[in-house]
Parts: structure tokens; sequence; C-alpha cells
């Protein structure tokens, strides 16, 4: 019986092993593994684009930037602009400084960054999405316990640029 994974911390976690095994010979028992981690992992992201795939997302939804910045975003030839929402949702983030590293006269600060829970994100609104920023959708979607729960987030898409390569918008949204 093949167990079901849960949350996307599960989903890495097997997808990081079957990456080390994925060429064992079948038949061996770390190709039967990898084998069964396949199943596992193709059933788990099923099971997310068919729960994507049905979200209602009709010509009647609200849109929400959680962004501090205007969205222009291009889509079909057209720019749809979306005035920031006053509300900014952020992940929280821990920096632990490290030590410095000195180049010529400038000293530069080291790091390590942990992030943590998503603030200020609000509860699901029907008819509504929320326009968050990529790390704040990924953050998300960690901390929920099935593959993309909050079908309701999205990011910018691809960023567009003008002809002197400066960001002007996205072309559409991601998931």
């Amino acid at each position: 019986m093949m167990t079901e994974i849960k949350t996307t911390k599960e989903y890495n976690i097997k997808s990081d092993r079957l990456s080390t095994i994925k060429n064992e010979p079948i038949g061996t028992p770390l190709g039967d593994e990898a084998e069964h981690l396949t199943k596992q992992l193709i059933a788990y992201e099923n099971r997310g684009y068919q729960r994507f795939m049905n979200y209602n997302l009709d010509n009647n939804m609200k849109l929400v930037n959680l962004t501090p910045h205007t969205l222009n975003i291009h889509s079909n030839g057209q720019i749809f602009e979306v005035a920031p929402s006053g509300i900014v949702a952020r992940v929280k983030v821990d920096r632990v400084k490290l030590k410095n590293i000195i180049v010529g006269d400038f000293t530069i600060a080291v790091n390590s960054t942990k992030y943590g829970d998503v603030i200020d994100l609000p509860d699901p609104v029907k008819g509504t999405i929320y326009v968050v920023s990529a790390l704040v959708l990924q953050r998300a979607n960690d901390m929920v316990a099935d593959w993309n729960e909050r079908e309701d987030l999205f990011s910018p898409g691809e960023l567009a640029r003008n002809a002197e390569g400066v960001v002007v918008g996205c072309h559409g949204l991601s998931r």
C-alpha cells in the first residue's frame, strides 16, 4: 500500500531522496524504493494540479495586491494596473551575523538567514485572489497540511522589461 505525501516539506524530502537513487536498477531494493517514491511524487503532484484546476476562477474575481508595489500585469497586449491594498504580506526573517568580508576599503556583512512564518496574510475569501511575493507564496504553501492549500494565492509572473532592461511589470501571474 502506498502512503500518501501530505505536506510540501515531505514532498521535498522524498524528491531529494529520489534524486539520489533514481538511476538504481529496477528489482534492487534501491530501485524498488525509487519506483515507489516516483509513484508517490506523481500522485502528490496530480492531486495539487487537480485541486488548482477545480478552483473556481471566474470573471468576477476580486484581485487584492498584498505587495508594497503597484502591479502592472501584462496580458494579451494589455496592462492591468493593481494598486497596493495597504496590507503587505511578509515572511518573518531572522538574521544572524556570521562575519565580515573586507574588499579593499569596503566591509560587507555576511548573515545566516532563516525564513519563518508568513505574517499579515488575510484568511481566504470566496471570490478573492491575493497577489503576494513569490517567497510569501512558497512559505504559505510550505506551512499548510496539503499541497497548494491556499489556491487563492498568486505571485507576479515573469518580469516584463522595457528596451533598457528596466522592470515595468510582470507577464501574468504565477502559482
